[in-house]
Order: C-alpha cells, then sequence, then structure tokens
C-alpha cells in the first residue's frame, strides 16, 4: 500500500504476530533526479494507522533493526524515516 510517499507492506507471520516495513519512497522514481542521493533528503515524520492495514487494538511494537521493544501502541504509531530508508517492525497483540 502506498500512503503519501510511503510505502507499508504488513505479512502475518507463523505466530500470529505481524512483520511491518514502512519505506520514505518519497517521489521515488518520479523523476530522472530521483534515482540518485544528492545528501540533503530530509527524513519525514510518519503516522501508521493500524486499522488502516487491517489491524485493531493494541499492540507491542519492536524495532528490528534496533532490537528493542519500543512499548505498547493502540491503533497508531508514529516516527520519522530517512529519504529511501525502511523501518522495519514486529507487531505482537496484546492480550
Amino acid at each position: 500500500m502506498n500512503v503519501n510517499g510511503f510505502k507499508v507492506d504488513v505479512e502475518t507471520m507463523e505466530d500470529g504476530s505481524y512483520a511491518v516495513g514502512l519505506c520514505n519512497t518519497d517521489g521515488y522514481g518520479t523523476m530522472p533526479q530521483s534515482y540518485f542521493r544528492w545528501g540533503d533528503e530530509k527524513e519525514k515524520p510518519y503516522y501508521f494507522d493500524f486499522a488502516r492495514s487491517g489491524l485493531k487494538g493494541s499492540w507491542k511494537l519492536r524495532d528490528v533493526w534496533r532490537q528493542i521493544f519500543l512499548g505498547t501502541f493502540n491503533g497508531s504509531f508514529e516516527t520519522n524515516i530517512p529519504y529511501h530508508e525502511v523501518v522495519m517492525l514486529r507487531m505482537y497483540p496484546v492480550k
């Protein structure tokens, strides 16, 4: 799913958790200059609305790259993502 310059992928894992990739594409591929990194690209804030991806309730989030738990979130998660970078999350349902 593409949302305002971000690509969002949600995959169900075998244990009932979800793997979520949030990628800041911000116009990538829309013009020849977008294929190059100029070094002055700014990170952008992203508001991940769980319900928009079919996820309801509270979730315990883990940052896969940094290998830390971020806490428990209900309904949404906000983060900043650098240009053409990815935030990888593992989401565990809170029962």
